[in-house]
């Protein structure tokens, strides 16, 4: 029998420091033996980046007559994007594809980034989005 157990915490100089320690060990109270794997991951996006995000696509909708969810596909192909290419075996001909890539689950750096590029990018099409002093994505 296995059992996943997921909790927040951090690392310093090697040593990890779980949040909610008390629920932790109760939750392997009736363990006795067995392999112990730890995975730690970045943390990706917050609430407060994701709420500025779609009051940012709200915004813009509103201006220019679409739904929120249209512009957060557009910033998407805009600031995020990857570009793909394959061959058709039949014809040898070689195509280009270029998609919007999530963003629900970058990194909170990278999100940072995305934000500051599509920030850009509709300052560029003159629309001008509301950030705090301190930059309120970070």
């Amino acid at each position: 029998m296995s059992r996943k157990i997921i909790t927040r915490g951090r690392v310093e100089d090697g040593v990890l420091f779980v949040k909610q320690t008390r629920l932790l060990h109760e939750s392997l109270a009736d363990w006795k033996t067995g392999d112990v794997r730890v995975t730690i991951e970045k943390d990706t996006r917050n609430l407060r980046q994701n709420a500025l995000m779609w009051v940012w696509w709200t915004l813009i909708g509103n201006e220019i007559g679409e739904d929120p969810q249209r512009i957060h596909e557009i910033t998407k192909l805009n600031c995020n994007a990857k570009t793909t290419m394959w061959t058709d075996k039949k014809t040898g001909e070689i195509h280009e594809a270029t998609v919007g890539m999530s963003t629900a689950d970058l990194p909170f750096d990278a999100f940072s980034e995305f934000l500051e590029r599509a920030r850009i990018f509709w300052g560029e099409q003159g629309y001008s989005l509301p950030v705090s002093e301190e930059g309120i994505w970070r």
